[in-house]
């Protein structure tokens, strides 16, 4: 295994993490695999911070369902890497179907307090 495949192994863990808290609406989790500084622009091309996912998602989101492909990491330094991948979602957001179901998705994850935090997470239309 190369060092990227274990890096991309360990990232994208904590990546389904991430997903696997909204689904659970559990904002707790989320709270703690993101950075204080995280931000997130919205496929509709907002700008949120951790706060404000922190307590929306769990109030807005109703994901039944996710997968993850395509997927491959960069590192951008010792503790930092890029982890990019095809996403769909299955569910509502704010009670209207999730449309487009396919984006790309990127985000970066630093290494901290002995373990990764996301502190950026951007969506894109997929164009397959």
């Amino acid at each position: 295994m190369s060092r990227d495949d274990g890096l991309l192994n360990d990232v994208l863990c904590y990546e389904h993490r991430v997903w696997q808290a909204v689904i659970e609406k559990d904002a707790e989790t989320l709270a703690d695999l993101f950075s204080d500084d995280y931000v997130e622009i919205r496929l509709d091309g907002e700008r949120v911070l951790k706060s404000d996912v922190v307590s929306q998602s769990p109030q807005v989101d109703e994901i039944e369902a996710y997968t993850i492909e395509s997927e491959f990491i960069r590192p951008l330094g010792d503790d930092v890497v890029l982890l990019s991948y095809h996403l769909t979602l299955i569910g509502r957001c704010r009670g209207v179907e999730i449309d487009p179901k396919d984006r790309w998705t990127t985000s970066i994850w630093r290494r901290q307090e002995g373990g990764w935090r996301c502190c950026f997470f951007q969506q894109s239309s997929y164009a397959g």
